[in-house]
């Protein structure tokens, strides 16, 4: 017998082939928001169409005063970030203060070769406590994983000839049936504020990535459960520029929507000195957008924004 191709199949499973897995905690940092990512980022470069067009602009003064070349942002990428916008201002999600800095934050995160616009992922609370059902389910999940995790660590002393594979396809089936429980609605449902980013989602067209997800957030001995969205599943650039926007009505919901403009950026980036320095970013970037030199380029983003404000549905 093979003891080790069912082992090793099932422990691959359990370690992040299940998509029914109880996963990490999006913890309460600047991603989870979203915002400005720290460091190169997870995802893949993403290829902009054949015969990009590149729109130039200059986002800091330094640029200017140095004669630095402008930093190039590709048309597409510029357009879905209008159409994102756009959205947000037919459907009234945030004031004007706020609105005004959805380029400017663009160009102060610079994430033109990831295409993310700063989002590694938005995870949106559901702000329930775990229910009954939920919690026996997940326990009932654990046991299952526990009884695997007993095979694995004795499996060199299973007599030679018995075939353990039915025992592993039991044991995989059981856990991804338990594990699916706490993951329904049904089961464990949300609050208003869950509920209303749900239909936030639904009209940037980012609804059906959302993932239902339970952990033990940073800090605290409670499970909680949570709407995850990740770039690295959208099909196409204007679904990533769907999640800035999500993103960021994540963080004014979080706040019962009593932070608007850059108290509201700042807060979209996470906190302390580099979620300030992220302002200051942001605030001379939008500062220059009146510059000579960004003058054209910021009236093309103006006019496409204009543009998809025109063809949206009131």
């Amino acid at each position: 017998m093979d003891f080790n191709a069912p082992m090793q199949a099932l422990w691959s499973y359990f370690n992040g082939n299940n998509a029914t897995k109880v996963q990490p905690a999006p913890q309460p940092t600047q991603s989870s928001g979203g915002g400005l990512a720290k460091g190169p980022g997870v995802y893949k470069p993403f290829r902009p169409p054949e015969n990009e067009s590149y729109v130039d602009f200059y986002p800091t003064q330094k640029y200017i005063d140095k004669n630095q070349a402008p930093m190039k942002v590709p048309l597409s990428q510029l357009d879905a970030l209008a159409k994102s916008e756009a959205i947000a201002r037919k459907k009234g999600y945030f004031n004007d203060d706020t609105l005004k800095y959805y380029l400017p934050s663009a160009l102060a995160e610079g994430r033109w070769d990831k295409a993310d616009y700063g989002v590694n992922y938005a995870s949106v609370n559901y702000g329930t406590n775990e229910t009954k059902a939920a919690k026996e389910a997940r326990l009932k999940a654990k046991d299952y994983h526990d009884q695997f995790m007993t095979l694995v660590e004795n499996h060199h002393q299973v007599p030679k000839g018995i075939n353990l594979s039915p025992t592993v396809e039991a044991l995989h089936r059981e856990q991804n049936k338990y594990n699916a429980i706490p993951l329904d609605d049904r089961v464990w449902g949300g609050t208003e504020k869950q509920q209303r980013l749900r239909q936030i989602a639904d009209e940037l067209g980012v609804g059906h990535l959302a993932q239902q997800v339970t952990s033990i957030p940073k800090d605290k001995t409670e499970y909680a459960k949570y709407d995850y969205y990740d770039p690295q599943t959208t099909q196409d650039i204007n679904e990533r520029a769907s999640l800035k926007t999500l993103a960021l009505a994540n963080k004014y919901h979080e706040n019962n929507g009593k932070l608007q403009g850059l108290p509201l950026w700042e807060r979209y980036n996470g906190s302390g000195w580099e979620a300030r320095r992220y302002v200051r970013r942001l605030k001379e970037a939008d500062d220059l957008m009146y510059h000579p030199k960004n003058k054209d380029s910021h009236n093309v983003y103006k006019n496409r924004v204009k543009y998809w404000e025109s063809k949206l549905k009131d």
